[in-house]
C-alpha cells in the first residue's frame, strides 16, 4: 500500500560486511511497523471484497491518493464515482464504513442489505460480513427478504415467519 518509501539494495553494491548492521535495521523496521498490521489487514480485506465485485475495474489504494477506482484496460484512467453503478457505490460505502469506521465489540443491525445488489453479490454478502465481524469483533443481525443473502448460512439464520407462525395464525 506504499505506506513507506523503500529502496532495494543493488546486489553489485551490497557489501556482506554490513550484514549485521543491516539485520539490526531490518529487525527494528519490522518491529516498528507491527503497528500497521491491523490497518494492513483492514486494507487487504476491503480491497479483496470490493475487487471481487467490480467488473472491468478495480480499487487501488495509495498513500498519496487514497482510494481510487481504476479501469483494468487503462490502468492510468481513474474512474469517477458517478461512473459506478448504485450497487458498486453501495458496496464501497458499506464495507468502508464497516471495516474502517465501526468501533469494535458492537452489535450491528443491518436492514435489507440486498437493495441495489446483484444476485451474485447477495450470495457473497454474508460471507464477507462474517469476515469483517471477525476482524473487528462485531456481532451482527441482518434482516433480509432475500434467500440469496442467507443461502450459504442456513445454519445461522432464523426464519421469523416460522418462529411466529402460530401466533400469527391464531
Amino acid at each position: 500500500y506504499n505506506l513507506v518509501d523503500m529502496s532495494i539494495i543493488d546486489e553489485e553494491k551490497y557489501n556482506a560486511s554490513y550484514s549485521n548492521a543491516l539485520k539490526i535495521y531490518v529487525d527494528d523496521f519490522a518491529e516498528k511497523y507491527k503497528v500497521f498490521q491491523k490497518l494492513i489487514s483492514k486494507l487487504d480485506l476491503f480491497t479483496r471484497i470490493i475487487n471481487q465485485r467490480l467488473t472491468f475495474k478495480h480499487i487501488k489504494i495509495t498513500r498519496d491518493n487514497g482510494f481510487e477506482v481504476v479501469d483494468n484496460d487503462q490502468p492510468n484512467k481513474v474512474l469517477e464515482l458517478s461512473q459506478l453503478s448504485s450497487g458498486e457505490k453501495q458496496e464501497i460505502v458499506l464495507f468502508y464504513e464497516l471495516i474502517f469506521d465501526t468501533k469494535e465489540k458492537l452489535l450491528l443491525l443491518i436492514d435489507e442489505p440486498e437493495i441495489s445488489l446483484h444476485i451474485t453479490w447477495q450470495k457473497k454478502f454474508l460471507d464477507d460480513l462474517l469476515e469483517v465481524a471477525k476482524l473487528i469483533d462485531l456481532q451482527v443481525i441482518v434482516a433480509t427478504h432475500s434467500p440469496q443473502v442467507v443461502s450459504n448460512h442456513l445454519d445461522i439464520q432464523i426464519d421469523l415467519g416460522e418462529l411466529y407462525a402460530e401466533q400469527l395464525n391464531s
